[in-house]
């Protein structure tokens, strides 16, 4: 069963036209996010194990590319596993061609989880503050998720049958839209950007 998070992402995900040379770091060949992406591409899968195309400690070793080669580069829940994060997005950059687009996702409400290694869970303002510490332009992050709601049912989420999402996700994203109208009539203090998922977060070079 696909997560909440899971499921808000690739919602985002069908909204993009990429098209050409990309590389997906810490995924595996024919991972099922590739086919969301409209437009004719090119996949090569870097990861430190799994069924992919080139097995890489990708936070020590330099990537087998030369400079320039891909058009985008895709980091989808990868970033929280890397402790030397500096090390993935500069390499990420060299491979980067100008003007090329790096595609990030990063979960924030999530339960501890080895892949092998958990280490960080990143804020908007800390990511924007790395990726401006590595020279990159045009940051775009964006908040994934609904709100108060949505947190709390994601946290259940794991713990019950698939077909309570059919049961209770419309109930949820009702209650996250009725919180956030009665928060602006109260005048109250609540933003629904306070309560992400996890975060997309879009480079370029």
């Amino acid at each position: 069963m696909a997560s909440l998070f899971r499921k808000e992402i690739y919602r985002e995900f069908k909204k993009h036209q990429l098209g050409g040379n990309i590389l997906d770091v810490g995924g595996n060949k024919d991972a099922n996010y590739q086919k969301l992406f409209g437009g004719e591409n090119k996949f090569t899968s870097i990861n430190i194990s799994g069924d992919c195309d080139y097995k890489v400690d990708v936070e020590k070793i330099r990537w087998p590319f030369k400079d320039e080669q891909f058009d985008f580069v895709l980091m989808i829940n990868i970033l929280e596993h890397l402790y030397n994060y500096n090390f993935a997005l500069k390499e990420a950059k060299r491979v980067l061609k100008n003007g090329g687009l790096i595609i990030c996702v990063v979960p924030f409400f999530l339960n501890l989880h080895a892949s092998p290694n958990d280490y960080f869970r990143f804020t908007r303002q800390s990511l924007n503050k790395i990726l401006e510490d590595a020279q990159f332009s045009n940051i775009s992050i964006q908040e994934v998720g609904r709100g108060f709601f949505a947190v709390h049912y994601y946290l259940w989420q794991r713990f019950l049958p698939s077909f309570f999402d059919f049961l209770i996700l419309p109930f949820i994203y009702l209650a996250d839209s009725l919180l956030s109208s009665l928060a602006k009539i109260l005048n109250a203090k609540y933003d629904k950007a306070e309560y992400p998922l996890g975060y997309l977060v879009k480079v370029k070079k």
